[in-house]
């Protein structure tokens, strides 16, 4: 068994070892990135189905009130005060408001199948929201500062240092290959 051993004067191995670090430490970023979009798609899906439900409350009641307007219409027409132009313009709107209404309610179905996908429950249990206080809810404060101080919080870009780390290491690491070793 024949056993080498080499002195590492030209940093050769630590620059090759630092270099694998730093792409352990881009893959972690990476998949912090992941996470954090997943996180917002999420979230996005979710203020979206509470809109979608607030909408959906805004159509019924306007179908109420069209419905009630056409009922009307339709006593005024029998009583020879309005032509069967009115009853029947009356009617078109009741019947646009209520397909409205079908658009809306398939939206809110894709959006919670979509909500389910994002987190990984399928079941038939409804998905649990609070629609009446999307107008009344507090935002929290932005943080300020300069943006490129808010940049280096992205994981994104913290994957793409890393990586660019990681490469000059392994440059560096190469060029000390060129030079002679010490075994």
């Amino acid at each position: 068994p024949n056993m080498t051993w080499e002195v590492d004067i030209w940093k050769r191995l630590r620059n090759a070892k630092d270099a694998s670090k730093m792409r352990l430490m881009a893959k972690y970023e990476g998949r912090n990135f992941l996470i954090s979009r997943l996180v917002a798609e999420i979230a996005r899906c979710y203020y979206e189905l509470m809109a979608l439900d607030n909408s959906l409350k805004i159509l019924d009641e306007n179908i109420e009130i069209q419905d009630k307007a056409y009922l009307k219409m339709k006593i005024l027409k029998e009583h020879a005060k309005s032509n069967n132009l009115a009853v029947n313009r009356f009617e078109a709107q009741l019947l646009k408001t209520k397909s409205q209404r079908f658009e809306i309610s398939q939206e809110i179905v894709e959006k919670e199948n979509r909500l389910r996908f994002l987190s990984g429950a399928y079941d038939d249990k409804p998905i649990l929201r609070n629609s009446e206080q999307l107008m009344s809810m507090q935002v929290d404060a932005l943080q300020i500062g300069v943006p490129a101080q808010l940049l280096e919080n992205r994981p994104d870009i913290r994957q793409a240092e890393y990586a660019i780390k990681a490469a000059k290491l392994d440059l560096k690491s190469v060029q000390a290959n060129l030079y002679p070793s010490l075994s």
